[in-house]
């Protein structure tokens, strides 16, 4: 989790919020069982976790803990709890209380908080259209959406770097944008599939991608439209049961189960709010 204040010079409604989006059909595959891909790979250094889901129709969503906005939970174990085959953590909170910022759609719309604030948002209607960019609070309501999360930074729009636009549009501080960090995007491809890109990296240590290699990342991979959640700490990657990420936030010994790859150096998951499910 970064803590906004000091990346994003104005988190707060202070921009007039205007729509500014795009959508993009979901690939049409209605299959049982989600499609879904896992590859890591070494990048610039450090390590890109990539989760490719080719029928998101009926197997994306976002997921909150027991309890909705205000609660948190290690994706590890809000994954287990919703019977996630792979996960990565979603969008900005607040550490303190873990309310939400920004707008949330989770658990195939039954859950709303609407925010109104001024980044851009990354969902899927139940029309079985993706969006992607800036949106009000009425149009969140019209769109009937399935699932809905909102990050900070518009990192690729129409096959493009959408970055530079989205960093006068959003007035995003150079420091958030330059440094080096774990990183969390998500997008959708040419044919309609999900991307889901976690970057490890150690805040503290400034090690991972700052937005800029990350726009390129999403873009090499192949993404259409994508935009930035939550990174930092709470940067996590779990597939089939593991968390394959490097957890960050150091943790007193004790007897609980720690499933971070890391966990002898005394490393530990974040609690997160929303976290990205694929079931």
């Amino acid at each position: 989790m970064f803590v906004l204040s000091p990346y994003l010079h104005n988190p707060a409604n202070s921009i007039v919020v205007k729509d500014d989006f795009v959508t993009f059909a979901a690939a049409k595959d209605l299959s049982a069982k989600p499609q879904y891909t896992y590859n890591s790979t070494n990048v610039k250094a450090t390590k890109a976790h990539v989760i490719t889901l080719s029928n998101p129709l009926n197997h994306f969503s976002v997921e909150l803990p027991e309890g909705g906005c205000g609660h948190k939970q290690t994706v590890y174990d809000n994954a287990k709890e919703r019977s996630c085959v792979a996960a990565t953590n979603a969008g900005f909170f607040v550490v303190a209380s873990g309310d939400c910022i920004g707008n949330v759609v989770a658990g195939n719309g039954t859950e709303v908080y609407v925010g109104c604030s001024t980044t851009p948002n990354f969902g899927l209607t139940k029309h079985g259209e993706f969006l992607a960019g800036y949106v009000t609070c009425e149009t969140i309501k019209k769109h009937s959406f399935r699932s809905l999360v909102q990050g900070a930074g518009w990192l690729v729009k129409n096959g493009a770097s959408y970055l530079h636009e989205s960093i006068k549009l959003e007035k995003i501080s150079s420091y958030f944008i330059n440094l080096k960090a774990p990183r969390v995007a998500i997008g959708v491809d040419k044919h309609g599939r999900l991307l889901m890109v976690q970057v490890d990296g150690n805040e503290p240590t400034k090690e991972g991608f700052d937005l800029y290699e990350m726009t390129d990342l999403m873009l090499q991979l192949g993404a259409v439209h994508a935009i930035n959640l939550d990174g930092g700490g709470s940067s996590t990657t779990y597939v089939d049961g593991q968390v394959h990420s490097r957890c960050t936030d150091k943790c007193a010994p004790d007897t609980r189960f720690n499933p971070c790859p890391n966990a002898s150096s005394g490393c530990c998951q974040r609690r997160v709010t929303t976290i990205i499910c694929v079931k």
